[in-house]
């Protein structure tokens, strides 16, 4: 994997919203239902004021806008920003932004759901998951203004337990001025390295998440571990629960340097069997700490 976009990612700047300056700007958050269907439901239970809009109605994703995404306009009290923000916290499942325009930002983030993809087709582009943002924004040199358009500045979920921990969200200022309405394109054009970075980083999100399953692995074994989780997928195994069952597995020596692992792995055995049989070989064989295989040198 790309240690260097990993390095990079984890030192990325971090603030709080708390402390954020919006300058006369509006803040507003984009949360993704799927991810967080009782959403709307806690939102509305504060019983404040609040202007929201489903980005997939009146788009031709219209059929799933039961779990598609919602976005916030400017919350009014401290109580809706706080929960919109907890809401993209957890679950790494939105972002948040400034603009100076809450309607063409609005316009902006339903032009973005539909991206050329490379193949010769389009694709629904998902850009409000932390991990995919921040492949987005760091496949290309700087943030385009393509994919920023009106939007100031994108502030997406922070790994809570790797990289700088002072602050929980990573800033996203834009770096060129907004391009004019007349100036897009039809579709926004996925970068050609966004599929293999969001790979890495949803990886990395997703130990995040299970950071207590995996043992609370250190900063410098995230390479490691990221690897033999692709090589697993590579071979089938890719449901959450099973990875979760071979974590001493994840985060011992290279796989590749166990020729019984890897017979196991090249089977035609189904995924929970290669699981079953690579739980015996653990149990057969205690790996050694993670600290002793961190082949990367990331800190």
């Amino acid at each position: 994997m790309s240690i260097t976009a990993m390095e990079s990612l984890l030192s990325s700047s971090r603030i709080r919203l708390d402390d954020l300056d919006s300058a006369g700007q509006s803040l507003c958050f984009i949360i993704d239902q799927s991810r967080q269907p009782e959403a709307l439901k806690r939102l509305y239970g504060l019983g404040h004021p609040l202007d929201q809009h489903n980005l997939f109605l009146g788009t031709e994703f219209a059929a799933l806008a039961d779990k598609g995404p919602i976005w916030i306009s400017a919350p009014e009290t401290a109580e809706l920003k706080a929960l919109a923000a907890e809401l993209c916290q957890q679950r790494n499942a939105g972002i948040c932004l400034l603009t100076r325009d809450v309607q063409q930002a609005l316009k902006h983030a339903r032009w973005l759901l539909k991206t050329n993809d490379g193949s010769g087709g389009q694709s629904l582009l998902s850009y409000y998951r932390a991990s995919l943002w921040a492949a987005l924004v760091t496949a290309a040199e700087r943030p385009s203004a393509h994919l920023l358009g009106p939007w100031t500045s994108v502030f997406s979920p922070a790994p809570r337990h790797f990289g700088d921990g002072n602050g929980d969200w990573i800033a996203w200022p834009a770096s060129e001025e907004p391009l004019a309405p007349t100036a897009y394109a039809m579709h926004f054009n996925l970068p050609p390295e966004t599929a293999a970075r969001q790979g890495h980083f949803g990886w990395l999100y997703w130990l995040d998440e299970e950071y207590t399953a995996f043992g609370s692995p250190e900063t410098r074994s995230l390479p490691s571990i990221i690897d033999h989780l692709e090589l697993l997928a590579r071979h089938g195994i890719h449901q959450a629960r099973h990875l979760r069952e071979l974590a001493a597995l994840l985060t011992g020596p290279p796989l590749e340097d166990s020729p019984d692992a890897m017979a196991i792995l090249a089977s035609d055995l189904l995924a929970y069997q290669k699981t079953d049989q690579l739980k015996k070989l653990t149990a057969a064989a205690p790996l050694r700490e993670q600290d002793n295989w961190n082949h990367h040198g990331i800190r």
